[in-house]
């Protein structure tokens, strides 16, 4: 790859000059701006309008003007000085930023956490929230280990500050569309014969929620299958059958009015929602206010 040399670029501090004059139309501004003399900028500007061999500004008495050129040159410095600013903060960060790594599953992360996150961002804007999706925990020992997990289990982790954060219960939902053509309320069975959504993995399905209601000896599998709780919901939401889901998972859904609660049958969960967090970040103020957050707005639905 060839390696331009020797490129043509006028002194930085001369452009600094030019840009903060011509922005604020006056020498006195941008002498504020930049922290020094008058008479140093007018130098650097006359520095530059040399170096250009164009004249930039016209000056009379402390009124500055912009020449043609000025006028086409000013924009250029804009986007690079702007462009050279995002990109050092992108790369670098902001000292006065705190970067919070949380890692949760994707069914939770999608259908409830990220929907709501914009409210702690805009409670807490120096804390920088990066979300990294999973469905299993991270090693103790892995370099990459987030400050906060957020898993669905039994609370068997070790090794990690495990906290419940949701009392789960399956309930059944369906779409406005699909209650078109099976009206509600229905009785448990006949749900047998309706158009079912099961989400593959869990240890509790329709078999454990018809088996509340002692019905369950002549049960039928469903025919629509998800491999995940995203999957299934987006099923549900486009009106292909009743979904039986965890009700945090819909919370989104159900006040979005995408989704309903269809039957008063509601199922206990084996499994609930935790909060992991390392030992050494239990004390960091992010994880403290995160926390806070997440049980304010999980308590609040």
């Amino acid at each position: 790859m060839s390696v331009k040399k020797n490129r043509r670029i006028p002194p930085l501090n001369a452009l600094k000059a030019f840009e903060a004059t011509a922005r604020h139309q006056s020498i006195t501004r941008a002498a504020e701006e930049l922290c020094v003399t008058q008479a140093a900028v007018s130098q650097q500007v006359k520095q530059l309008e040399e170096y250009l061999d164009a004249k930039l500004l016209v000056r009379k008495g402390r009124k500055v003007t912009l020449t043609d050129q000025g006028r086409m040159y000013l924009p250029v410095l804009n986007t690079a000085f702007d462009a050279l600013a995002n990109q050092t903060h992108e790369l670098f960060g902001n000292k006065n930023t705190t970067t919070l790594h949380i890692r949760s599953t994707y069914s939770f992360a999608q259908n409830w956490l990220c929907p709501r996150l914009g409210d702690f961002v805009h409670q807490y804007p120096n804390i920088k929230v990066r979300i990294i999706p999973s469905n299993t925990p991270i090693p103790e020992e892995s370099e990459n280990e987030p400050d906060i997990e957020i898993l669905n289990g039994y609370g068997n982790w070790l090794d990690k500050q495990v906290e419940q954060i949701t009392e789960d219960e399956w309930v059944v939902v369906a779409s406005k569309e699909l209650l078109t053509h099976y009206p509600m309320p229905a009785p448990i069975y006949h749900f047998e014969s309706y158009p079912r959504i099961t989400t593959l993995g869990y240890r509790e399905g329709w078999k454990e929620w018809f088996e509340l209601s002692d019905f369950g000896a002549t049960f039928q599998p469903s025919m629509l299958e998800a491999s995940s709780s995203c999957l299934a919901i987006q099923m549900a939401e486009s009106g292909a059958g009743f979904l039986l889901v965890k009700r945090v998972l819909v919370q989104t859904s159900l006040d979005n009015e995408k989704l309903s609660i269809v039957h008063p049958e509601v199922m206990p969960s084996q499994s609930h929602h935790y909060m992991l967090t390392r030992p050494e970040s239990s004390n960091q103020l992010a994880v403290k206010l995160f926390r806070k957050w997440l049980f304010s707005a999980l308590s609040a639905q």
